[in-house]
């Protein structure tokens, strides 16, 4: 007899393994950590165990555990992880990433090995849920519905089944205090020994139990969430201790808490995704990430635009990033390219966040150029862009003493060759370099000198 286990490394999977070890099943534990996966094959003795190292996240990667595996009684589908705050706030990443693995998992792996179940007419499988997916969860909003798909896909399917009269056993188990106990009592509950069949009368009278049961323990569930709800709205020892920033370079630590609004001595659990709106009304903050350290400590981190190009105005300058967004207007003129012949106006400037369109596919245009600059290392020795004719950009090496007539940005790579040339051969000159003819229908670049 065999055993297949996902999410084996610890907790409840683990204790299954050692349970089912002691019945005499051999074992496959599936985990994405093969040293923790070691080190539970190690705490069981006298039991063939094959350990597999895979993230089940992925269809594919279930379509080739099922594969390798196919000979399996036991199923248990285990692993699973959860993640907490608001459902505003939360990653998106690591959300898609959980739903992958707690539920599109289960639902493969136990369509895939139930089919071949149902050929053989014998087999269980084993889905841990949790008391999660009977309620909803604030905070936890993702996990809570991950669970309750995996309830609601056990029970369907167990009836199927069971109209069926299939041998075949479904469950489901509930994570809890006593989940050996649990898990021990689940799997004596699938032996192969017949049961006498109910009477309609007993079976109705015992469905009418559970589902007062479960109303009963809802409703206390959602009465002691209440209590501790206003109990955490209003304890003093969830109120604000600590602001920390991190991520910070151009915009001060203080600048973002009060943009932020956050206080010392309000409650922790009072503010909202509102906080991290207002941080970004600083047109140097990107993106924010805010979370809460209980008992009283919040955590701001922030990514932050870079200056890449300036903008020169009668008496200051323009600063803009990579992605055209106007972050200052200052004195100083820093040690980036300066670009000219943009069709925004000095007044737009001054109250736009973010270049027009127009504006944007020359600033696209810029960024090519730059990058194959690179290949030849002269982008650290552009100190002024023109942009006035799409047709042909020019560059400005200020320490060179060159004028490079660049053209448009095709075959840029070609051009920034002949580029590295005319500066090798012409160095210390002053003057003009042109490579912005179709160098495909003949066109030679030369340099004049002036």
């Amino acid at each position: 007899m065999k055993a297949l286990i996902t999410g084996a490394s610890s907790g409840i999977g683990r204790d299954i393994a050692k349970e089912l070890s002691k019945r005499g099943y051999d074992l496959v534990l599936v985990a994405r950590d093969l040293e923790k996966l070691n080190k539970v094959k190690s705490e069981i003795k006298n039991t063939n165990i094959e350990i597999v190292g895979l993230d089940i996240s992925t269809v594919e990667n279930c379509k080739e555990l099922y594969k390798n595996y196919k000979d399996i009684d036991i199923l248990v589908n285990n692993a699973g992880f959860g993640d907490c705050g608001y459902f505003i706030s939360t990653n998106l990443e690591k959300e898609v990433q959980m739903i992958n693995t707690n539920i599109v998992a289960y639902h493969v792996l136990t369509k895939l090995y139930l089919k071949n179940m149902q050929e053989k007419n014998k087999g269980k499988i084993l889905n841990v849920a949790s008391v999660a997916g009977f309620m909803p969860g604030p905070l936890m909003a993702t996990y809570y519905s991950t669970k309750a798909y995996v309830v609601r896909l056990s029970e369907s399917i167990r009836e199927e089944l069971r109209r069926k009269k299939s041998k075949v056993k479904k469950e489901k188990t509930k994570k809890n205090p006593k989940t050996k106990e649990r898990t021990k009592e689940k799997l004596e509950e699938q032996s192969e020994q017949p049961t006498k069949p109910r009477t309609s009368k007993k079976r109705k009278k015992s469905k009418k139990k559970k589902i007062n049961k479960k109303v009963i323990g809802f409703f206390s569930i959602i009465i002691l969430i209440s209590i501790i709800v206003v109990l955490a709205l209003t304890a003093p020892i969830f109120n604000i201790t600590d602001i920390t920033v991190n991520g910070n370079n151009q915009v001060s630590t203080n600048m973002i808490i009060n943009l932020s609004g956050l206080r010392k001595g309000e409650n922790i659990f009072k503010f909202n995704s509102t906080v991290e709106q207002k941080i970004k009304e600083n047109t140097y903050i990107e993106s924010v990430n805010i979370k809460r350290k209980l008992p009283g400590t919040v955590i701001i981190s922030v990514k932050e635009r870079t200056v890449k190009y300036q903008i020169n105005l009668i008496n200051s300058y323009v600063y803009i990033d990579k992605n055209g967004y106007i972050l200052e207007n200052s004195s100083e003129k820093k040690d980036v390219p300066v670009i000219v012949g943009l069709s925004i106006k000095e007044d737009e400037m001054l109250n736009e966040k973010r270049l027009k369109t127009e504006d944007l596919e020359k600033l696209n245009d810029i960024i090519k150029i730059i990058d194959s600059a690179k290949t030849i290392n002269v982008d650290n020795l552009i100190t002024e862009i023109n942009t006035e004719n799409k047709e042909n950009y020019v560059l400005y090496l200020e320490s060179k003493g060159k004028k490079i007539n660049i053209g448009d940005t095709s075959n840029l790579t070609n051009k920034m060759l002949y580029v590295k040339k005319i500066l090798e051969k012409e160095e210390g000159k002053t003057g003009s370099a042109f490579v912005n003819g179709d160098l495909s229908a003949g066109f030679k670049p030369y340099f004049r000198e002036e």
